[in-house]
């Protein structure tokens, strides 16, 4: 079943999500310890991760911008008014997704698609923690 798919997907991608915040606290810790030894200030502390001083994420190589385009691949499914280009569109996919969101809205969700839409919401939560200050707000 695709949403057993999609929670295998969900899964590792949190994983990626994990390694990449061990990754940058490793990166945080190790400047600033580098910092202290030189008895600098920490300015540079803040600005470690995605996006850097300016905010700039490079689509091709960001990893934070990777997680959010899964997370909102798989709520655009369950809820496809959150993309505008889904509710203009009239491809057959589209329409799929519209058709499903309203059978889930009424029907509920399966515990197996609240638990990933749970999983989604969780990782989109954690993602900005993965950037800088400028990146988050670039993201």
């Amino acid at each position: 079943e695709i949403t057993v798919a999609q929670a295998k997907i969900m899964s590792v991608i949190s994983l990626v999500s994990q390694a990449a915040a061990e990754k940058l606290a490793e990166g945080r810790m190790s400047q600033k310890c580098e910092e202290m030894a030189k008895e600098e200030k920490d300015i540079h502390l803040a600005n470690l991760g995605e996006g850097g001083e300016k905010g700039v994420l490079g689509k091709e190589r960001s990893t934070a911008f990777a997680i959010l385009e899964v997370c909102l691949c798989i709520l655009v499914q369950y809820f496809p008014d959150i993309s505008p280009r889904a509710t203009q569109s009239s491809s057959v996919i589209a329409m799929q997704a519209r058709s499903r969101a309203k059978l889930s809205h009424r029907n509920s969700f399966s515990e197996d698609q609240s638990e990933l839409i749970a999983t989604c919401m969780k990782t989109l939560g954690s993602i900005m923690y993965l950037c800088s200050p400028a990146g988050a707000l670039a993201l």
